[in-house]
């Protein structure tokens, strides 16, 4: 059941991800922009929108609002995003300007769940207060932070997970995981990153903060995952972004027929300033998005993916993204891939 809402919430993100997001050196779109690390295998419960913290500085948008909608399996998807830029200036006492000089901050949340008219009901509490709640579904919320340096731009997250279906007794699954990542631009428009999620492993627990347990009696856990990333972008209007896990060469030496298959990859291409197209392969799917950037505001598309191991499970799913700038709107910014989110299961 957990696994199935990992990859529901998964795709809720890659069907909220458009691929052209951001400038080398500012994002300007209102989706998530995964300039240097391409979404990849191991994608689980605990995965985020900032695969890589450090991408936070590429992203501008300070207010974010996203919904999602499976075609093929009812499933929806929300999420909202502040960020805080470094540099921007608040009014502090006396309307005295003061500025942020640590670096970016951003708070995020993200819901998740199955068929919305059927999972909505509304249910009094033991103090007889009636309230709406989700009978099968979660949540995550993500604090990041990152901060450009002249060589390198760094980043951390602090995550929580939070999963539970109240049709099923035990069910319920929670977690603490944290991520580190760092990008170079060795070019103007050259990105090589690294990135390390869930440090240390991060466990599963349930509802009275126990570990959960395999059925040999270790640790359900979402193994920690090292990547190597690189991205590059060509003119105004086509990307291309590649990822490599650690241990990519001991995979194909045991397997070499599906070695391909660990490696994550996106293309890009923009039409007419509006147009706009994404192809590529997370890992456990390969997928494709068409959308429309309606104006600096809103834009929409659809996804389709399709398993690269089972040729009868695919999905088509609606997104709708809207935000707001930390400056005035500018013109269709220089294209940056967003590699889609992988789906997977805690080990």
């Amino acid at each position: 059941m957990i696994a199935r809402f990992a990859r529901a919430a998964a795709l809720s993100v890659l069907a909220c991800t458009p691929g052209l997001v951001a400038t080398p050196t500012l994002g300007s779109s209102f989706a998530y922009s995964s300039l240097v690390t391409p979404y990849f295998i191991r994608a689980s419960e605990t995965d985020t929108i900032f695969r890589n913290p450090a991408e936070l500085t590429l992203h501008n948008r300070i207010v974010e609002a996203r919904l999602s909608y499976g075609i093929t399996n009812s499933r929806f998807g929300g999420l909202a995003l502040l960020h805080i830029p470094d540099g921007v200036e608040f009014a502090g006492p006396n309307n005295t300007p003061v500025r942020n000089g640590i670096g970016d901050f951003a708070l995020s949340g993200e819901l998740f769940g199955s068929n919305l008219a059927q999972n909505l009901v509304f249910q009094n509490d033991s103090d007889g207060n009636g309230r709406f709640n989700l009978l099968d579904g979660g949540y995550k919320i993500l604090l990041t932070y990152a901060k450009k340096t002249q060589f390198v731009t760094v980043g951390a997250n602090a995550k929580y997970y939070y999963y539970r279906d109240l049709n099923t007794a035990g069910s319920g699954r929670r977690a603490l995981g944290f991520d580190l990542g760092a990008f170079l631009t060795p070019l103007d428009d050259m990105f090589l990153g690294l990135s390390v999620n869930d440090v240390g492993n991060t466990v599963l627990r349930d509802n009275n903060n126990q570990p959960v347990l395999n059925p040999d009696g270790s640790q359900q856990t979402v193994a920690q995952v090292v990547r190597f990333t690189a991205a590059a972008v060509s003119g105004s209007d086509m990307s291309l972004s590649v990822g490599l896990p650690l241990s990519l060469i001991d995979d194909i030496q045991k397997n070499p027929r599906d070695g391909w298959k660990r490696v994550s990859f996106q293309f890009t291409k923009i039409f007419s300033k509006s147009l706009e197209f994404s192809a590529g392969s997370n890992t456990k799917d390969l997928y494709a998005y068409v959308g429309l950037h309606a104006n600096d505001y809103l834009n929409y598309g659809i996804t389709a993916a399709r398993s690269i191991y089972d040729a009868n499970d695919y999905s088509f799913t609606l997104a709708l993204n809207i935000g707001v700038g930390a400056e005035n709107p500018k013109p269709t910014p220089k294209p940056a891939p967003t590699p889609a989110p992988a789906v997977g299961t805690a080990t």
